[in-house]
């Protein structure tokens, strides 16, 4: 049964908003918010902890969500628009576990793709803005890569804005995290992959030819990939630029190099 709440005083939703700020019991949790990322959340069985919903949407929205532990409540139109993230508040948020990490001691060369022998592996270094990490995670989940590592200071996949920015696909991608890019370059070369770095300087994409087993590097918004990275890659990948612009933005650069990678296997 979902319980009516007109006012920011209620418990339940000052402990929201204290988690949305990393304070509180839920801090740790994650906070998809619209139809389709909930819905997302729900087909990823996630465990909801709490639903909040628009009474414009219905009494019986907040019942489509969770389990018998599961708290639901259904919150006046003005107080709804004080908890979004968003701009245009479709009317829906959860309050979910995250999707446990990966150590990169279990990650399991397994292909998406049964029928190929392919592996791609997507790996962000010190990404920062967290709606482009959720954006390459769309990406690399569209084009049927097995997986991402993140490292260095990336930020969080679950956070809102990366979480609104990926659709969905932080839910299901498998995701691993490893602070020391070294210790993935030695995972890689132990495992026959081979690694790949987006750089200014290198191999032009229309040249270049990929290994059956590769991992995709791509680097902070403004640096770039680590000197280390750069130094023992396998290949240093660029992208030809004809119409004059110094760089692409990460996120964009990122889907054209990914979809190079992918092109034999689409």
């Amino acid at each position: 049964m979902s319980e009516f709440v007109s006012s920011r005083r209620n418990q339940w939703v000052k402990q929201l908003l204290d988690a949305q700020r990393g304070k509180g019991d839920w801090a740790e949790f994650c906070f998809p918010e619209g139809v389709k990322l909930c819905e997302e959340a729900r087909r990823a069985d996630l465990k909801i902890e709490a639903v909040f919903s628009a009474v414009s949407l219905g009494w019986d929205v907040p019942e489509q969500y969770g389990d018998e532990s599961t708290k639901r409540f259904v919150l006046s139109a003005e107080l709804f628009s004080q908890i979004s993230a968003t701009k245009s508040p479709q009317g829906l948020l959860l309050v979910c576990a995250k999707p446990q990490w990966g150590e990169m001691s279990d990650l399991i060369l397994t292909s998406r793709r049964e029928s190929r022998d392919h592996l791609s592996i997507l790996v962000l270094e010190s990404v920062q803005d967290p709606g482009n990490v959720g954006t390459m995670l769309r990406s690399a989940y569209a084009l049927g890569f097995d997986a991402c590592v993140l490292c260095g200071t990336s930020a969080d996949p679950y956070q809102s804005k990366a979480l609104r920015a990926a659709m969905g696909a932080a839910f299901h991608l498998p995701l691993y995290v490893q602070k020391e890019s070294s210790k993935i370059i030695e995972w890689c070369q132990s495992q026959g992959i081979s690694v790949v770095a987006a750089a200014l300087n290198g191999v032009s994409l229309p040249d270049y030819k990929r290994d059956v087993r590769a991992s995709l590097w791509i680097g902070n918004e403004g640096r770039g990939l680590s000197a280390e990275v750069l130094e023992q890659a396998t290949t240093r990948l660029t992208i030809p630029m004809p119409g004059g612009a110094e760089s692409l933005n990460a996120a964009s650069a990122a889907a054209i190099l990914m979809y190079r990678l992918q092109e034999e296997v689409l």
